[in-house]
């Protein structure tokens, strides 16, 4: 019993682990314990400057607010910066402009822009290639122009292009651009006629990427660019080329276009204080321009214009500004011809189905001249001496009966209108200009064919050619129809049915009579198309009317 009891009392081994042992005393586990709380205190301490810095941002937002809003209207001229707030995110190091509002001092409403986001951000990825740039993303961004604020600018003494619009972007953001976003932006232009018409281009989206501050050389755009947008809300307008957006005075482009077929109604604003009233029609086109402060260059590779109605109208009220706008005009195309860096090229331009009319409402009474089914090509066309001569061809209806041709050749020339151009009308039914015939002739006519054959040159500032109306069947004078009038309308009409009996060839029953036309341009910039067609107007009359005011003097 004894043997038992000691035998249960006997103590383990000395070997045998002691599990009462510290775990603190073994290495493996001290080194982990310490190295949680190095963790731990250094964990601590980034949290707590975290902290620091969110409380920090909160408190810095408002005074940078200020500040970036102050330097922004030290860079630009003539236009302020309102910016509503502002959000810095310590962590990205990154900055959200909202609300930001530009106005032009002179015509500070309504605004001329607005973002209402403009959000700025260091790109952590470029960091791993050693350059240090930011991205920029502008959400909504509003362009809103209108006629009152377009004339101040025009009126201003420092162009637009040196205003330092470059200098206040780079102001908002210490670092190099890289890439540039604009997200669902607009472009309003506001006539403040009666009433007020609206020209709207939308959802305008650009990706402009490898942007950079420094200055590139002459013709090398670094940036790639990428811009889709709605014309007018329903024509697509795609750009992609490159750009060089920090080249001053201006930013420079270098890109192909495309636009889709456009309703053009939306520009009769603008037409209409040029005296041109357009009714509908559609737009296409694609082709190239580089833009820059030393090189303009635009080419139209194709153009195609549709279904377009369009007048011209001549009106007493709006003579004097027609003539001003006829001198602006030269002044501008002797300008591109003169400077060799300005080109112009149109390889293809054509129009389709159109109706183009002139509308004189200085005479008594107001007549209409028109064209309809137009179909034209132009071929060549440009500024430049050594592009060669361009063509053009055109048929049509003149009055909407008489079959037209219309070809010319045109040749640049710098500052003097230079081109030859033939005209072959035939079969027009002649009662559908007796608004021309009473404006000029005094008369009327109740039935006869109307051709006419013209060819006119314009160089170094003459004109040369000849004009040949010719009349087939004409009644001048019908009972019936005229006999309203008085006794002296209805003699006057009488004696000029007789003398076109008398002009009448007998065999072939026609009237035609070939004069000359010729003349002196003296200033082209204010008067060529009133000279072309006075010269034109008299000859076609004296063609017309040979001796008839002798024949109604001798009656008399």
């Amino acid at each position: 019993m004894k043997k038992e009891t000691a035998a249960k009392t006997i103590r383990p081994a000395a070997s045998t682990p002691d599990h009462r042992i510290e775990n603190s005393q073994v290495p493996g586990v001290k080194k982990r314990v310490w190295l949680r709380r190095v963790l731990f205190w250094v964990g601590g301490g980034i949290a707590t400057v975290l902290l620091l810095l969110v409380i920090a941002s909160f408190a810095v937002d408002e005074p940078l607010r200020a500040y970036l809003e102050r330097q922004m209207n030290s860079k630009v001229e003539g236009y302020s910066f309102r910016l509503g707030k502002l959000d810095f995110h310590p962590f990205g190091f990154a900055i959200d402009l909202e609300n930001l509002v530009v106005t032009q001092n002179s015509a500070p409403d309504p605004p001329v822009a607005s973002i209402q986001k403009w959000h700025a951000s260091m790109e952590w990825t470029a960091l791993l290639w050693g350059r240090l740039v930011n991205n920029q993303r502008f959400v909504k961004p509003v362009l809103h122009i209108t006629t009152t604020q377009a004339k101040k600018e025009a009126e201003d003494e420092i162009p637009v292009e040196k205003r330092g619009w470059q200098d206040a972007v780079e102001a908002v953001y210490p670092f190099k651009i890289n890439e540039i976003v604009i997200e669902d932006g607009e472009i309003t232009y506001l006539d403040e006629a009666t009433p007020p018409r609206t020209i709207h281009i939308g959802n305008v989206n650009l990706t402009a990427t490898n942007i950079r501050n420094v200055r590139s050389k002459d013709r090398e755009y670094p940036s790639t660019i990428h811009l889709e947008g709605e014309l007018f809300d329903k024509g697509k307008l795609l750009i992609e080329g490159h750009a060089d957006f920090m080249q001053e005075p201006i930013p420079g482009i270098n890109a192909e276009f495309h636009l889709g077929a456009t309703p053009i109604e939306d520009l009769r604003p603008l037409l209409g204080r040029i005296n041109l009233q357009l009714r509908k029609g559609t737009l296409a086109g694609e082709g190239a321009i580089e833009y820059s402060p030393k090189v303009k260059i635009v080419q139209l590779k194709k153009l195609e214009v549709d279904g377009v109605q369009l007048d011209y109208v001549h009106s007493p009220k709006t003579q004097m500004a027609e003539k001003e706008r006829t001198h602006k005009a030269y002044e501008t195309g002797k300008e591109l011809t003169e400077h060799e860096e300005i080109v112009i090229l149109v390889d293809h331009l054509k129009m389709t189905n159109c109706n183009f009319g002139y509308v004189n409402q200085s005479t008594v009474p107001p007549y209409r001249v028109f064209l309809t089914q137009v179909n034209m090509e132009l071929e060549n066309f440009s500024n430049q001496l050594t592009a060669g001569v361009s063509t053009l061809k055109l048929r049509s209806k003149f009055m909407d009966s008489g079959n037209t041709l219309v070809t010319g050749v045109i040749r640049p020339n710098g500052g003097s209108p230079d081109f030859t151009m033939a005209v072959k009308i035939e079969d027009v039914r002649m009662e559908t200009m007796n608004d021309i015939w009473r404006a000029y002739g005094k008369f009327d006519v109740t039935y006869g064919l109307f051709s006419f054959y013209s060819e006119l040159t314009i160089k170094n500032k003459t004109i040369q050619g000849y004009v040949k109306p010719l009349f087939k069947d004409v009644v001048v004078y019908d009972p019936q129809q005229d006999r309203k009038k008085g006794t002296l309308r209805k003699m006057y009409e009488a004696v000029l049915g007789d003398l076109a009996v008398l002009l009448e060839n007998p065999q072939r029953q026609e009237v035609a009579t070939k004069t000359p036309v010729s003349g002196n341009m003296e200033n082209p910039q204010t008067d060529l198309i009133e000279t072309v067609l006075r010269l034109v107007q008299n000859a076609f009359f004296k063609a017309i009317l040979p001796g008839l005011e002798r024949n109604i003097g001798r009656k008399q």
